[in-house]
């Protein structure tokens, strides 16, 4: 994942967390796995090779599966072959829903409008200077273009019945943004709001 948002529950498993040294992840991450050395070998910031992936969804369907929801650990619109992998489940008719921190290339709004069911995005606040401090990247601006790009593109699609929602994890730093956030959400047109 390209942030490193101080809640995440999944940052000692991030390989390229922006927030850690390599010394300092080495130092957490003992904690969990005393054993733990750092990744050699394949570069496994690649992720799944897209083939067995490809694999797996192919069988997954013929036994059943209706739908899949890419998301958990990180940041899954940063996988190198993302656009390749949704293409693919839509392609073998796989229902397609992503939880995505927003933070992704323009470029992908277009896959993503024209291949997935419904995207909720993590933005958690609008204040541009909380969004850095909480998650150590100056990507506010970023994820609402994003937000506001699938929003246009729905809008402007024949048959495209996309949902879109926007999440703000609730704490002592952004819960007085609740009601606002949800305005200026539904003002952007996303469908719904999630408080967590």
């Amino acid at each position: 994942c390209p942030l490193a948002c101080v809640w995440c529950v999944s940052m000692f498993s991030h390989v390229a967390n922006p927030s850690m040294s390599l010394e300092e992840k080495k130092s957490k991450l003992s904690v969990v796995n005393s054993n733990f050395s750092p990744p050699n070998g394949r570069d496994i910031r690649k992720g799944l090779d897209i083939f067995y992936l490809k694999k797996f969804l192919k069988e997954v369907k013929e036994l059943g599966l209706k739908a899949i929801v890419w998301s958990g650990g990180g940041e899954p619109a940063i996988y190198p072959n993302i656009t390749e992998a949704v293409e693919y489940a839509s392609e073998i008719g796989l229902e397609q829903g992503m939880m995505t921190s927003g933070f992704f290339s323009s470029k992908l709004v277009s896959v993503f409008g024209k291949h997935l069911r419904w995207v909720r995005f993590s933005l958690d606040t609008f204040d541009k200077k909380k969004y850095k401090e909480m998650k150590f990247v100056d990507g506010c601006e970023k994820v609402i273009a994003n937000i506001k790009s699938l929003v246009e593109y729905r809008n402007n699609s024949i048959n495209n019945k996309i949902k879109i929602g926007c999440n703000i994890n609730v704490a002592e730093w952004n819960y007085k943004e609740l009601i606002s956030f949800t305005q200026k959400s539904k003002e952007m047109g996303v469908d719904y709001t999630q408080a967590r």
